[in-house]
């Protein structure tokens, strides 16, 4: 039964199908079942990258239209610290 409110599910990998043997039996059924009916109940997907976006579509495991790539963004407040940030890092830590 589908829910009348929108469903979108986040399928950032597939390592389950890349590495079947880092999992149990019983895990791999379960993953498989659960993403199988996940997937049918979500309006859209969400991945992280075309490569995995093509990997569902190539298996027939999802419409190419049901899928969306959003990529992760780092904001610019992460970047690597500059002579001084890393002298008071170095003070502070020891």
């Amino acid at each position: 039964m589908r829910s009348p409110v929108p469903q979108v599910l986040l399928m950032p990998d597939l390592c389950y199908l890349y590495f079947p043997k880092e999992f149990s039996s019983v895990e791999r059924v379960v993953l498989k079942n659960s993403w199988q009916l996940q997937i049918k109940k979500a309006n859209k997907l969400i991945t992280l990258s075309a490569s995995v976006k093509d990997d569902l579509v190539a298996r027939g495991i999802v419409e190419d239209s049901k899928v969306q790539i959003i990529k992760p963004v780092v904001s610019s407040l992460f970047r690597p610290f500059n002579t001084e940030e890393k002298k008071w890092a170095k003070e502070v830590l020891e």
